[in-house]
């Protein structure tokens, strides 16, 4: 009888022991899915974040930011601007000029 006695308090303990590291283990799972779900949310910001800055440089990139001017309009060669689908508006006569002397220089329209 003591024996059984003793493998009952033995059962028990071992029990108890269980149940105090199944415990532990539980607040380590749960600790760890909270901050993994919060990383997940910041990283998913992030991304929110990231794409909105680049359809807004994206759109700043392309956007045309001058209206012209008719006293703005200069006579000069059409060749280059032949080339290309956009016109540049609303630029001053030196800035206009600079501007076409590079776009010479870059856009080179039948081989000139």
């Amino acid at each position: 009888m003591l024996a059984l006695g003793e493998g009952l308090q033995q059962i028990q303990a071992e029990q108890e022991y269980m149940r105090m590291r199944e415990r532990a283990h539980r607040n380590t799972m749960e600790s760890t899915n909270a901050r993994v779900i919060w990383w997940s949310f910041i990283e998913a910001g992030c991304l929110v974040l990231m794409s909105v800055g680049q359809i807004m440089y994206l759109r700043r990139f392309f956007e045309v930011r001058f209206q012209m001017a008719p006293s703005d309009v200069v006579e000069t060669s059409q060749a280059w601007t032949d080339c290309l689908p956009i016109t540049t508006c609303g630029l001053g006569s030196r800035r206009r000029a600079v501007f076409e002397v590079g776009m010479e220089r870059l856009f080179r329209c039948g081989g000139e």
